[in-house]
């Protein structure tokens, strides 16, 4: 059986069977289902992470898996950015983003918190493909 199982669900990419994205329409992923693929996404980074923690060190950010409720700390300031979001509750607008894959304008912080996972997906990636 596969650990964290990425796949493509119609348009929407998913870890683990959790969709990550919404477009506006009624068969669109709840806010519950993208915060869990969010959480399953931040566990399986950390997990390589500690596979190679001894040779190298994230710069920046910090990534804490807490499932549906994980978030990013960036570690100059402390400051702490949620990988999850409150259905719909803190939305002022019907704005819904500016793509297929993330939600982008839920808020500033949610937005943040995304693009550092992604800094952190690519401090990685960039380390893997120059050490084996």
């Amino acid at each position: 059986q596969d650990i964290f199982r990425i796949d493509v669900d119609s348009v929407f990419p998913s870890i683990d069977s959790f969709r990550l994205g919404k477009l506006k329409k009624e068969n669109d992923p709840s806010w519950a289902e993208i915060n869990a693929g969010w959480g399953q996404a931040a566990l399986l980074l950390c997990q390589i992470y500690q596979l190679i923690k001894g040779t190298f060190t994230l710069q920046r950010y910090r990534i804490v898996p807490l499932g549906a409720f994980s978030y990013m700390i960036n570690v100059n300031g402390q400051k702490t950015f949620p990988l999850h979001f409150e259905e719909e509750s803190s939305m002022t607008s019907g704005f819904k983003g500016l793509g297929r894959v993330f939600h982008l304008s839920a808020t500033p912080s949610y937005d943040l918190a995304m693009t550092y996972y992604l800094d952190c997906l690519k401090q990685i990636g960039d380390y893997v493909e120059k050490t084996f």
